[in-house]
């Protein structure tokens, strides 16, 4: 039952608390090589391997906090739980996507909508693609085990949310052969004016290096909004267009995103509880990537206001402002 001798494995090493932990806990708690307590005398993997005694970079953060290891995941997702969860998930899609197809879905949609397609989803990976390496980021330089955890299931969320986009791709692929699905979509994200501002967002946040200002930069700004316009509010119009195939998908994937936003306020809150200068530190850095996130979002609004059958660009606005906004305002104390 000890992980030391002479010390329960419990959670009385987070301020002296002796019980059982739950299964999160005893899987979670203080597990990080690198900077839990009594690093030192863990073995590395190598002689010549000082990882152990690595400075961390989340430890440098302008985000302090005196313990870290007080933060939980509030869905307490462990690798056991998410893998089951995803699993299931992973069944509904592709369920989903041979049923639409054996029913030649693709080939009743019309010429626009086909158009908007292969020029705001197909080419989505890679916005996701650069979320993606900013998360796995935060899961490198993070502060405590449990925040890599968290940080690691968000990872492999938006890895799932890229092949669930490329899966759609090649069907439509496949169904339209010439409609160049999937040959210009890099070229498409480059070029497109609509998804310029957007991609400048990403291609910075990507220079983030300090770990608060990752998580403020994506996590609570970036992906909220983007989130919002991408997939609640294009998915929307899909289903308006005849579209129910990309409609559902875009739903599974705006569920990893709300998980992802509980945690990301989560941490954010407790970072403020635990030392109340940290609000101002998330209101500088939420200052400095909100006008970019609004120009993104305008930029697309703007785009997909033009689809048929769309919302107007002021409501597409206005939804993704009220998702930034409370993702922001929950991370308060009290929230």
């Amino acid at each position: 039952m000890n992980a030391l001798a002479g010390e329960p494995r419990d959670q009385g090493s987070d301020g002296g608390m002796r019980r059982v932990g739950s299964e999160y806990e005893f899987v979670t708690h203080d597990l990080d090589r690198v900077i839990r307590r009594r690093r030192d005398d863990v073995p590395a993997a190598h002689e010549d391997d000082p990882a152990p005694g690595w400075p961390v970079p989340g430890d440098a953060s302008a985000l302090h906090c005196e313990q870290w290891h007080g933060f939980s995941d509030p869905d307490e997702l462990t690798y056991g739980g998410y893998v089951t969860r995803q699993d299931e998930a992973g069944t509904i899609v592709h369920g989903v996507l041979d049923y639409y197809d054996r029913a030649a879905h693709d080939l009743m949609l019309g010429p626009d909508w086909l158009e908007a397609l292969g020029e705001l989803f197909a080419p989505l990976r890679y916005p996701l693609y650069g979320l993606q390496r900013v998360e796995s980021y935060l899961g490198v330089v993070a502060p405590t085990s449990n925040v890599v955890n968290a940080a690691a299931f968000a990872t492999t969320d938006l890895v799932r949310a890229t092949s669930v986009v490329a899966l759609r791709t090649r069907q439509l692929q496949v169904r339209h052969p010439t409609r160049s699905f999937a040959a210009r979509d890099r070229a498409v994200w480059q070029d497109m004016p609509a998804w310029q501002p957007a991609r400048r967002a990403v291609e910075t946040a990507l220079e983030a290096t300090d770990f608060g200002e990752a998580l403020t930069a994506v996590n609570l700004v970036l992906w909220p909004a983007l989130e919002a316009v991408l997939f609640r509010s294009f998915g929307q119009v899909a289903r308006a267009n005849g579209d129910g195939l990309t409609w559902l998908l875009l739903a599974t994937l705006a569920n990893d995103a709300e998980r992802n936003r509980r945690w990301s306020t989560a941490l954010a809150r407790y970072a403020v509880q635990q030392r109340p200068a940290n609000e101002a530190v998330f209101g500088r850095w939420a200052g400095r990537w909100a006008p970019r996130a609004a120009a993104a979002v305008e930029s697309l609004a703007a785009a997909i206001a033009d689809l048929p059958r769309a919302m107007s660009a002021s409501d597409i606005t206005e939804a993704a402002d009220e998702a930034v906004g409370e993702t922001l305002a929950s991370t308060r104390v009290g929230a």
